[in-house]
């Protein structure tokens, strides 16, 4: 039987069977051939709480229904590969993929699927940008020609997405909607960098004339933030590095007064992007460990009703926990293993310096950060007390793919198949990735919080090898 014909028949099937059914569940089922596991892993949330279920595959095939109060985002994986999407309640969506060939896209079918197949269209503009930067810098107005390339590229993404206008409700349009804009934001942002190899303030500064016009127009129109797009995770993301990113430009020597900044912050965002922005920034200064009394009342005035009691007391959780970590105290003891087999232990580090890197494989912050210190591993590569080491929370199979893929230097260790749920996580309160800590020669936390700027990373690694 074709995929194509075992869809027709599944959608028949399905939607007879659940015909008026009422109920806040969404069911999925379908083939998936040549996973690596003889079970697949749904990763959703609902009411804010990250959900992990696993279904066996029966013959390549699997069906479950999954309960949800509202839109959320889904991502099907067997460890390598994975399809994402966005599930509401009442969907029946019909998938066939091959886990085994990156070329071939999955097919769906069903109620709901056009959220899964314009999901699957996105595709990276960096790409495009390389093949076009030639071009570009023949032309009279470089930057407003790759402008205009993403222009392009905008608009053909809007007919796609409204192709599907009927198969989703409004506020999964607005979150796709939301997730375009961000991300093509970030793109167009980084334009005359892309161009120039210079940082967009630089230029900025020196009244460059890379910055044209309709750049300017474009960066304007884009902080005139747009509340209807306070779901979409990539939109909040980009509005709140935005948002910092201004703070910081304008306020230089005010950047680590944390309550004038969240004021700040705050009084330039619609209502409703409020607390998504402000949850996104706290969150990477709770992990970087910004000035603790400062938080609290950043956390006190920012969820003040009832309804946010539950994010209040998460941040108060992370809070505490990552303030639990001191300098010069002990470091907990792990149990980890390498790419041997072997068991691996902080004790099997006595009198060496130990950089730690907590990481995982679709972690884009964390491949920049590999990039940014291949510096620092370069200069104490012959230093035999310096260890990087390195944590992914992967299974095995794509840890091992992974940094041998991407030539990631360091040792290299996991977290033996328990992912995040290893006790080192908790050990080492890893809230977020990737998250860094500095051990010192005896076994002690050094910094809990070491820097990612090569230069001052190599004085902060080089003071610990002195203590």
């Amino acid at each position: 039987m074709s995929p194509r014909q075992f869809i027709t028949i599944a959608v028949s099937l399905i939607c007879f069977s659940h015909s008026g059914y009422t109920q806040p569940y969404a069911v999925l089922s379908g083939v998936i051939l040549n996973a690596r596991e003889d079970s697949i892993t749904f990763r959703y949330n609902d009411n804010g709480k990250g959900i992990f279920v696993k279904t066996r595959l029966i013959n390549n095939f699997f069906n479950i229904r999954i309960k949800i109060s509202g839109p959320s985002n889904i991502e099907i994986s067997d460890g390598i590969g994975y399809i994402s999407g966005i599930i509401e309640p009442r969907d029946s969506i019909i998938i066939h993929a091959d886990f085994s060939n990156e070329k071939l896209s999955p097919e769906f079918a069903g109620r709901g699927k056009g959220k899964f197949i314009y999901r699957q269209s996105y595709t990276s503009l960096f790409p495009l940008l390389n093949e076009r930067i030639t071009a570009a810098r023949l032309d009279k107005s470089p930057v407003d020609f790759l402008l205009s390339v993403i222009d392009s590229v905008e608009n053909s993404y809007l007919q796609s997405l409204n192709s599907f206008r009927n198969d989703m409700s409004k506020e999964v349009y607005l979150i796709f909607r939301g997730d375009l804009e961000g991300y093509l934001w970030q793109v167009r942002s980084q334009i005359p960098s892309f161009l120039y190899n210079k940082p967009l303030n630089d230029l900025i500064k020196r009244n460059s004339d890379s910055i044209t016009i309709k750049f300017q127009q474009q960066q304007k129109s884009f902080i005139n933030f747009k509340e209807a797009y306070y779901k979409s995770g990539i939109y909040v993301l980009t509005v709140a590095g935005t948002l910092d990113a201004i703070y910081k430009s304008n306020f230089p020597d005010s950047i680590n007064n944390i309550e004038y900044k969240y004021k700040y912050i705050s009084q330039h965002l619609p209502p409703k992007l409020r607390i998504p922005v402000i949850s996104n920034l706290l969150t990477e200064d709770i992990k970087s460990r910004q000035n603790r009394i400062a938080l609290e009342s950043v956390i006190k005035q920012t969820f003040k009703s009832s309804s946010d009691s539950v994010s209040k007391n998460n941040f108060t959780k992370i809070l505490n926990d990552i303030f639990q970590l001191k300098e010069g105290e002990k470091a907990p003891d792990f149990k980890l293993e390498n790419t041997r087999g072997e068991d691996v232990r902080l004790s099997d580090f006595n009198g060496k310096v130990i950089y730690m890197d907590f990481w995982f494989a679709d972690c884009a912050p964390c491949h920049q950060l590999f990039k940014q210190l291949k510096s620092v591993k370069e200069y104490f590569k012959a230093d035999s007390n310096v260890v990087f080491l390195n944590i992914s929370i992967d299974n095995k199979e794509v840890w091992q793919k992974t940094f041998s893929k991407f030539k990631i230097e360091g040792y290299h260790v996991f977290t033996e198949g328990k992912e995040a749920t290893h006790q080192v996580i908790n050990d080492y309160q890893v809230y977020g990735y990737p998250t860094n800590r500095l051990i010192d020669r005896k076994g002690k936390f050094f910094i809990i919080v070491p820097s990612d700027n090569p230069e001052e990373l190599i004085k902060q690694i080089n003071e610990a090898l002195k203590n």
